[in-house]
């Protein structure tokens, strides 16, 4: 049926005659009666609205002041703009968007709605809360605030992270957390009295233990794996290969001498490594770094030549005589003997000191024993 047909009475589209509009007893259009029933029917279907109800509803109008929401009722609800701000100042919803609301007043005379954005939010992130506590599993949050003992985390609600909870390591500086966005688990909660006590500790031990899980998996001798450098010794290098500690021992690091680990890695350094040995039982991981790099022995045969001469540093003066570096990774002796033609030497250091520069003649070769 045509609009202009809608305007026309019953009489004048031949639906009723005269007696029958008078009395409201005319043949209507069937398909214009079902309409109006269904619609009948639905608005006396629907639930009446009560204090403290979150219904969803759509956004329909913003103005500078208000956020007009569609409750898909007879008149429609307006939120304070103040309350669907971001932390920028920001809008969070825009025309059409679905949003959740909570009831404050109803008036079904008047056909009022007040509603209240914050509030069901609140409302919904409590309710999100006790299921994460009574499940036991883990939410995410900001830190935003720095009290004493700890940090404010807000997840819905402002929660206390205390600085205990905070990290795995007892010394972490909580304020290094300001502004970032964390997971974390609820150990303690009261709601009466809005107490809601967070750990992200638990979170990053749980994360520990399945990459520790993951990692025994993959660990075999002769695996190359990803680890960062944890802290130095004068006898080598802790690796965290992500729940596991290696020790990158000294002798490990290069194929040339190395007086200590500082010389070829930092604290903190991503580093490739391959599992030398691996301990199940005791979880004890040995690693090499050089062994990744090619032997520069395997080649020396064909660099270095009986009779050539050579330069290198002198790296190292022992009783009997000096070693040189030829390149890296290559060293060969001077013996004592072969230092001078005139004088008999008690010691090389009347000669040589570490670090000089000299100039000498290859008299042996011996890749297989690693010597020259």
């Amino acid at each position: 049926m045509s609009s202009e047909e809608n305007l026309r009475s019953p009489l004048e589209r031949g639906t009723g005659t005269e007696e029958q509009v008078e009395t409201g007893e005319f043949n209507a259009d069937p398909t214009e009666t079902g309409e109006i029933g269904h619609l009948i029917e639905s608005m006396e279907s629907m639930p009446p609205l009560a204090q403290g109800d979150i219904v969803r509803g759509t956004v329909v109008n913003v103005t500078d002041a208000e956020v007009i929401v569609d409750l898909g009722l007879k008149s429609e609800g307006a939120i304070a703009r103040e309350e669907v701000l971001a932390d920028d100042g920001s809008l969070k919803v825009s025309v059409g968007d679905p949003i959740d609301v909570w009831v404050e007043h109803f008036d079904e005379q008047e056909g009022t709605v007040s509603v209240s954005y914050r509030k069901a939010a609140r409302r919904r992130a409590w309710e999100d809360i006790e299921k994460a506590f009574q499940e036991q599993t883990a939410l995410r949050g900001r830190a935003v605030e720095r009290v004493k003992g700890g940090l404010v985390v807000d997840i819905g609600v402002r929660a206390f992270l205390p600085g205990s909870q905070a990290d795995l390591r007892p010394h972490f500086s909580v304020d290094t957390l300001l502004g970032q966005e964390i997971s974390c688990r609820i150990i303690k909660l009261n709601r009466k009295r809005n107490n809601v006590v967070v750990s992200r500790r638990v979170v990053l031990e749980e994360e520990q233990s399945q990459r520790q899980k993951t990692l025994l998996e993959q660990l075999t001798e002769g695996a190359v794996l990803e680890g960062r450098v944890k802290n130095m010794t004068p006898y080598g290098v802790f690796i965290d290969l992500g729940g596991i500690d290696g020790l990158l021992h000294i002798t490990d690091l290069s194929w040339g001498r190395v007086a200590h680990p500082s010389e070829v890695v930092r604290a903190g350094q991503q580093l490739k490594v391959k599992v030398l040995k691996f301990d199940r039982e005791r979880e004890r991981v040995s690693l090499g770094l050089k062994q990744l790099l090619p032997d520069p022995w395997e080649g020396a045969a064909s660099k270095f030549h009986v009779g050539d001469r050579a330069t290198g540093r002198v790296v190292g003066i022992v009783d009997y005589g000096a070693f040189v570096e030829l390149e890296p990774g290559v060293e060969g002796l001077i013996h004592i003997s072969e230092m001078s033609w005139s004088k008999r030497l008690k010691h090389p250091s009347k000669i040589l000191n570490p670090g000089d520069q000299v100039e000498v003649a290859v008299l042996d070769v011996n890749p297989s024993q690693r010597r020259i």
